[in-house]
């Protein structure tokens, strides 16, 4: 909100200056670009509000998986986790001497994250009321756009003679604009 109304002072800023210098010699004249200045300003501010309670910020997730791999402990065997977690995507074996040893592989998605994000930058013209210098600067495009990410989790789980012995995650994310 606060960058909307800093854009919009900054266009409004040599549209304001110009006639109060021009007319600064006729009465009133300063009262008009002052108002044009300030109403807007109040109009804006009333329309903030507060989130009600018991609302969802923006960027929480909307969905959230639950974990089964919480409740895999060490020593359980193969039996039990393929019941408790379910089959693995795939499994890799291990050369150990005496041991038989697997890497079980799960991919699971974790999270739905979205939110509603400024997409772009441009130059914008500015002119400093006073000195007179024209100049640019950037601002953000007040274009919002929904962005969605997706967390994913690969799980390895250690399974050593038939038995789980130590579990590893790697998380990565997807991000997508509509």
């Amino acid at each position: 909100m606060k960058t909307h109304i800093r854009s919009f002072i900054l266009r409004l800023v040599p549209f304001v200056s110009e006639p109060s210098r021009r007319l600064a010699s006729k009465p009133g004249a300063c009262r008009g670009a002052f108002l044009l200045l300030i109403v807007p300003l109040l109009l804006m501010a009333g329309c903030a509000s507060m989130p009600e309670a018991g609302s969802r910020p923006a960027d929480a997730p909307q969905t959230k998986a639950k974990d089964p791999f919480a409740a895999v402990q060490k020593g359980m065997t193969a039996a039990e986790v393929r019941n408790l977690v379910g089959e693995p995507k795939e499994i890799k074996p291990m050369k150990t001497e005496g041991l038989k040893s697997e890497v079980w592989l799960y991919d699971r998605k974790i999270a739905d994250l979205t939110r509603m994000a400024d997409v772009g930058n441009m130059d914008l013209p500015i002119m400093n009321p006073r000195t007179g210098v024209e100049g640019t600067t950037k601002q953000t495009i007040m274009n919002m756009h929904e962005e969605t990410t997706t967390v994913y989790e690969t799980v390895e789980l250690l399974m050593i003679n038939g038995q789980f012995e130590a579990l590893k995650r790697k998380q990565w994310s997807n991000q997508k604009y509509d």
